[in-house]
C-alpha cells in the first residue's frame, strides 16, 4: 500500500482562513517542525475546492484542502514506506496527527484552527493496485481497522466513501465515541 492520503476535517471550517496557513507552513520549514525534507509552501487559495495552501516535502505534502466540499488538513504520502500495510497506514496517521496538533498549538494564529478528530478519510492514490471496488475494501479492511483502532483506542466504524470506479479508493473511519487529538497522539506514542 503506497500513496496513502489522509484527511482530517476542521471542526469549524467557516472560521478557517487559508491565507493564514502560508506563514505557518513557511515557519515550519525554517524551524524543521516536520521530520524529513520540507521544500516549499505555496498558496493555491484561488483554486476552487483545491489544495488551499500546500506544504511541499520530499516524501509527502500537507494541504489545507476543501475538496469534496469539506475543508480539512490533507496528508499525501508520495514515496515508498517500509512495513506492512497496517504499519504504513499507522505511519501516515502519525504524520497527520503531528501536523494537526502543531497547527492547533501554533501561537501566531489570529483564530487557531480546530479539528474534528473523530473522523478521518483515507484514500489510496493507486487505481491499478487499489481499484475503488468492494473487493479492494474487503482485502484491506483488517489492516485499516487495526490501524484506526490503535489511533482511536475505541470501536471504529469503517466504510467506503464512494462506489464510483472512476474515483480513488476511499474509506472513512469514525470513532464511535469522542476522542481528542492529544489522545490520538498518546495512542500512537508521539512526542509533539
Amino acid at each position: 500500500m503506497e500513496k496513502i492520503w489522509l484527511k482530517i476535517y476542521f471542526a469549524e471550517p467557516a472560521q478557517v482562513r487559508s491565507e493564514e496557513f502560508l506563514p505557518v507552513f513557511q515557519k515550519w520549514i525554517q524551524e524543521e517542525k516536520i521530520p524529513g525534507i520540507m521544500i516549499d509552501a505555496a498558496d493555491y487559495g484561488h483554486v476552487r475546492n483545491g489544495p488551499g495552501v500546500l506544504l511541499v516535502c520530499a516524501d509527502e505534502h500537507f494541504a489545507v484542502d476543501a475538496g469534496g466540499g469539506r475543508a480539512g488538513l490533507l496528508y499525501q504520502r508520495k514515496t515508498k514506506m517500509e512495513g506492512s500495510n497496517r504499519d504504513r497506514v499507522r505511519a501516515a496517521l502519525a504524520m497527520l496527527v503531528r501536523a494537526a496538533l502543531l497547527l492547533e498549538r501554533e501561537a501566531s494564529w489570529t483564530n487557531p484552527p480546530r479539528f474534528a478528530p473523530g473522523e478521518i478519510k483515507l484514500s489510496l492514490a493507486d487505481r491499478l493496485a487499489f481499484p475503488n471496488t468492494g473487493d479492494t475494501f474487503e482485502a484491506i479492511r483488517d489492516d485499516l481497522e487495526s490501524a484506526f483502532a490503535e489511533l482511536f483506542r475505541r470501536n471504529v466504524a469503517l466504510e467506503r466513501s464512494n462506489d464510483d470506479p472512476r474515483e480513488l479508493f476511499s474509506a472513512t473511519a469514525r470513532s464511535l465515541s469522542p476522542v481528542t487529538l492529544d489522545e490520538m497522539r498518546k495512542n500512537l506514542g508521539l512526542q509533539v
